[in-house]
């Protein structure tokens, strides 16, 4: 079940949408007023994602307290607010939220950013994981290391590999790797 940091200053509002949010099937890992109340929460529970309103108390506001968790913890925004200003818009806009829902909104609408948002930084997060994962792959091979296509052709071969191999270099590439080297139990 999606975790789910509820921050607005407004304690009535930040309860009914507490109580939505559980409604559509999200775990509410907390609510905040402030940033540094969000900051706590997600140090505690590190919510996958935070419904943030622009006027919250404290030093900063909401797009500064957005700015904030998406650094320290990478934590995917909705902005709920009701400032409709063209500069509170822009500035919003800069830390890339998945939503920006001006109050009051209906559930459905609540719903469909909720769900976009949260499929959305998942595929991002597997998008660059596996980029993270090909890239150190790549760099923890040695030099020395042939490399093979998914279906065993042999795409390179290095000077050293070249003589495991029965023929050479440029004779081995579009080769399968078993017409090139011989691998046996048998010593």
């Amino acid at each position: 079940m999606p975790k789910v940091l509820i921050v607005d200053d407004d304690l009535m509002f930040a309860l009914d949408l507490r109580h939505e949010v559980m409604r559509l099937g999200y775990e509410v890992i907390g609510l905040a007023n402030s940033s540094d109340e969000a900051h706590s929460a997600c140090g505690e529970n590190r919510p996958d994602l935070a419904l943030m309103d622009i006027s919250i108390a404290g030093a900063m506001d909401g797009i500064e307290a957005a700015h904030m968790l998406q650094e320290a913890y990478r934590v995917p925004v909705i902005f709920l607010t009701s400032a409709i200003d063209r500069s509170s818009i822009s500035r919003a806009i800069q830390e890339k939220p998945y939503a920006y829902l001006v109050k009051p909104f209906k559930r459905q609408e609540l719903k469909a950013s909720m769900n976009a948002a949260l499929r959305d930084s998942r595929s991002g997060d597997a998008e660059k994981s596996f980029r993270s994962t090909k890239a150190a792959t790549v760099r923890s091979l040695s030099a020395e290391a042939p490399i093979v296509s998914p279906v065993h052709e042999v795409l390179f071969m290095p000077a050293t590999a070249k003589q495991l191999a029965e023929r050479g270099v440029l004779e081995g590439k579009q080769k399968q790797l078993y017409e090139l080297i011989r691998l046996s139990d048998k010593r």
